[in-house]
């Protein structure tokens, strides 16, 4: 503390001796060095954030990332998160069904893995192994998922006369307990990878529950259908059970059994009417003109005198 006096001390003796332009200066100095400081804590307070996909005008998204605990906002068309927060965003967003198709914007850093030196087979191998650890660590985020790898099979395009090969994935994944995976969870993992790998057929994916050591299948389209009539039928089936339950409860030895027949099918349909006149849409005309054509046909003058206006001519 005394050394903290005397320096304050002399720093005021040393301040007394100068002039009041000096002292002008000096407190100018003063007010600009915590005008930068206050700003750099102002900014270094406020988290970063990167883009994280396209926004396509649906509120869900935003719905579901802030819903999750992530600081998601728009920034001129494109939904930003928190760089800790972006792993986390992006599988919340494949396991609800909301990635976009074009997942470009996703995977952008991995440009970050090519080097203008190494071949051409050599960056696109760095390029494959990129994404899979990509994929495996956004799957790895999946909720109840422990773990994910995925590995990619991505030939190059063959020359004439050549079998074409076509891209094929496996993804493994462990969830957290030993608990089995869910057809869901299945499908969102696959469509991801989909989304990541262009010509990727569904058919061509191999997902492994890791726990049980059992391969599953992705659902298509007609199974998803399938699969929803199933869960409809029995979500009516235990409702209206339940309430037969509490009727006929109370008689011994009732045994209840409820079979549901629901419609899942989804039915588009286009309705084209036409409006009487002065009921429907108002045209006003833009122009109007009228077009006049006159044809007049000149016939052999006369020569003068008495017969001039006779009709025959005199020759």
């Amino acid at each position: 503390m005394n050394q903290l006096r005397q320096i304050i001390e002399n720093a005021g003796v040393f301040i007394g001796k100068m002039t009041a332009s000096q002292k002008l200066l000096l407190g100018s100095l003063a007010v600009i060095v915590a005008m930068t400081m206050f700003l750099v804590s102002q900014y270094a307070s406020k988290p970063a954030y990167v883009d994280l996909m396209s926004e396509s005008g649906d509120t869900m998204t935003l719905s579901s990332l802030r819903a999750a605990g992530i600081n998601a906002k728009v920034v001129n068309g494109t939904i930003q998160v928190p760089p800790s927060q972006r792993t986390t965003a992006v599988a919340v967003l494949a396991q609800s069904g909301q990635l976009p198709g074009d997942t470009t914007l996703l995977f952008g850093n991995l440009i970050q893995s090519q080097d203008w030196k190494a071949s051409k087979e050599q960056n696109r191998q760095q390029l494959t192994i990129a994404t899979q650890n990509e994929l495996s660590r956004y799957i790895s985020q999946f909720r109840n998922i422990k773990s994910a790898s995925v590995i990619l099979d991505i030939p190059q395009s063959s020359g004439l006369g050549r079998a074409v090969r076509l891209p094929s994935a496996s993804i493994t994944m462990f969830s957290n307990g030993g608990h089995l995976l869910s057809q869901d969870t299945v499908d969102a993992a696959a469509g991801m990878v989909i989304g990541a790998v262009s010509g990727l057929d569904p058919k061509n994916i191999q997902v492994i529950d890791g726990t049980t050591g059992q391969p599953r299948v992705v659902s298509s389209a007609d199974s998803r259908l399938s699969s929803k009539f199933m869960d409809q039928a029995r979500s009516v089936e235990d409702d209206k059970k339940q309430q037969i339950q509490s009727m006929l409860g109370h008689i011994p030895g009732v045994i209840i059994s409820v079979t549901a027949l629901v419609d899942v099918t989804k039915v588009a349909s286009t309705e084209r009417s036409y409006a009487k006149v002065d009921e429907g849409t108002v045209s006003a005309v833009k122009s109007q003109g009228t077009n006049e054509d006159s044809v007049e046909q000149a016939s052999r003058g006369s020569e003068p005198g008495v017969r001039s206006n006779q009709a025959a001519s005199i020759n």
